[in-house]
């Protein structure tokens, strides 16, 4: 993933409290999802100067719940990501999952960037076991539920192919094999559609909903494409831009499983147009939500 110029050469802050590894927040997502509490997150440039890169944040995502956010460009989306991945340390407040405060890299989530990141020496199957390698698991069982991912996504056909042998969407199907192998209890996914050409993202919206029904697994899913966040989610999430902060969450009550038709429906366009809306004349509505803040205080 490739980190927006401004943060070129800029140090973490660190957090004001450390939390304890393992604990638990005294204001804990109910049903063992993924828990937010007033998160914060700045960083310090190579001058010296401060960023707040996300402002204060709480939220609740529902454990299973596909959970998706929208937002300008630098707004703290990617930052919030890594933060859910324990690869960045909030510099306040606290960030759990199934009741275990993250502190450290989250090893019990999938990860799929916008890059594939595949292994080019390696066969598509092998690409998505080396999970089971790198965690000592059982190598037999990892490649069995390998297989069944990989049909899952339509790839049953190109276990033994390379990654230079398989088109950009290919490719990133292989990434949500990768990702779901290890059984993980969520899933971060920072815009992993973002290259591919519109027709195959449709396609592997598809693909991803199928694997997602089929596990049920906590999804938290970056995305520019409002479209594709409305068609995926159970809620999609606004943020401001920087520093980002959740101006609205819009519950998607579409009927599952999704269809492409159901994207001509009404409903539909109706769910995307109060989301694109705060983009439409961006600068007088987060200009309003920013004084219904000010005003609220």
């Amino acid at each position: 993933m490739n980190r927006p110029s401004i943060f070129r050469g800029v140090q973490d802050v660190q957090p004001v409290t450390d939390a304890t590894a393992g604990g638990r927040p005294e204001d804990l997502s109910p049903d063992g999802g993924i828990a937010l509490r007033d998160v914060c997150k700045e960083y310090v440039l190579a001058d010296e100067q401060r960023v707040l890169a996300l402002g204060g944040t709480t939220l609740d995502i529902a454990k299973g719940e596909f959970f998706s956010v929208v937002g300008p460009s630098g707004c703290g989306k990617s930052t919030l990501l890594m933060m859910l991945a324990g690869l960045r340390t909030p510099t306040s407040g606290t960030i759990s999952i199934d009741g275990t405060i993250v502190d450290r890299p989250y090893t019990d989530a999938g990860i799929v960037f916008q890059r594939d990141a595949l292994m080019e020496w390696r066969t598509v199957l092998a690409n998505v076991t080396v999970q089971a390698e790198v965690r000592g698991t059982d190598r037999k069982a990892a490649s069995r539920r390998a297989v069944e991912l990989l049909r899952l996504v339509g790839l049953e056909d190109f276990v033994d192919a390379y990654p230079d042998e398989l088109s950009g969407g290919m490719r990133q199907r292989v990434s949500i094999a990768r990702a779901f192998v290890h059984d993980p209890s969520v899933l971060l996914m920072d815009e992993p559609f973002a290259a591919i050409d519109a027709l195959t993202r449709e396609t592997l919206a598809d693909d991803l909903q199928r694997i997602w029904l089929a596990s049920q697994k906590t999804v938290f899913f970056i995305t520019h494409n409002i479209q594709e966040a409305v068609y995926l989610s159970d809620r999609v999430a606004i943020m401001s831009p920087r520093p980002g902060r959740l101006v609205e969450i819009v519950d998607i009550d579409l009927p599952r499983p999704r269809v492409p038709e159901v994207m001509e429906t009404e409903e539909f366009f109706r769910l995307t147009q109060r989301v694109h809306r705060w983009f439409r004349s961006r600068e007088r509505a987060f200009a309003e939500w920013e004084a219904d803040q000010e005003g609220s205080r």
